[in-house]
């Protein structure tokens, strides 16, 4: 192999690398889909689900009832349905009103099975 061919290799090689490098690089600064009122309300009521028990909690990977979290994202839920009020879409309204009415009474279900276990 030449003094040449090595050089050549080794600049094909360092070529490769640097690509993959910023391909990895930009994977970093990947953003999410572009956020949605419809969204937003979908990724809130999936808190409130999770902090009821009836998903896994990313983090612990357990099913796990944290009753003040459901609680916290219920309300922000609710402080938003009333601060965009006037100001949504006919399915973005029947959108929030249906999961607030559908988290609340599962909050219920949640705080109610509790107290009857804690009861027994």
């Amino acid at each position: 192999m030449g003094d040449n061919d090595w050089k050549e290799k080794a600049q094909r090689e360092k070529e490769e690398l640097e690509r993959k490098f910023r391909e990895e690089e930009r994977k970093q600064f990947d953003f999410p889909p572009e956020v949605s009122f419809v969204k937003f309300v979908a990724d809130m009521a999936a808190n409130v689900l999770i902090a009821l028990g009836e998903g896994e909690n990313p983090i612990t990977g357990k099913k796990e009832v944290n009753l003040p979290q459901a609680k916290y994202a219920i309300d922000i839920i609710a402080m938003l349905k009333d601060k965009t009020r006037g100001n949504l879409t006919e399915e973005e309204q029947s959108l929030i009103d249906s999961v607030l009415t559908d988290l609340r009474l599962r909050f219920v279900e949640v705080y109610n099975s509790l107290l009857k276990g804690a009861k027994q």
